[in-house]
């Protein structure tokens, strides 16, 4: 809602208001060169028959970009997770901002070049046990 320029603050949970006030402060810090082309528009990768919903898709310094919007630590599946977003849309940069409860948030990029293909690894070992009844 507040990327949508709608978000009544007085309809924010009390726990959740140092995180939303950490994202207000890395939107205002990051300000212009961060502009928002689409909010959790789900896509859908025909060759590799999966799909996923981006948080955000943004231009971040002018450049196509993914941003995850995560509320605690990094952890090493989040670079994995952006790497399958990358599969769902054309961009370079894969981004995670990590926001705190305290107010505080973090900006990630995720450059690891093997994160695709981990990704499609574990996209084809799905779709290999689910043709051998080993997956739902």
């Amino acid at each position: 809602l507040y990327d949508k320029n709608d978000l009544d603050e007085s309809s924010v949970d009390p726990e959740a208001r140092g995180f939303v006030a950490a994202y207000q402060g890395f939107r205002k810090t990051a300000g212009a060169e961060l502009a928002i082309e689409e909010i959790e528009t789900p896509r859908y990768n025909r060759a590799l028959n999966y799909a996923g919903t981006p948080d955000r898709v943004i231009l971040w310094r002018g450049q196509p970009a993914i941003l995850e919007i995560k509320t605690g630590g990094p952890e090493p599946w989040h670079a994995i997770q952006t790497a399958a977003y990358r599969g769902l849309i054309t961009c370079g940069l894969r981004l995670a901002v990590y926001l705190s409860a305290d107010g505080r948030w973090d900006l990630r990029n995720h450059t690891d070049s093997t994160d695709s293909s981990v990704f499609q690894s574990a996209v084809g070992l799905y779709h290999w046990k689910k043709a051998n009844g080993l997956a739902p």
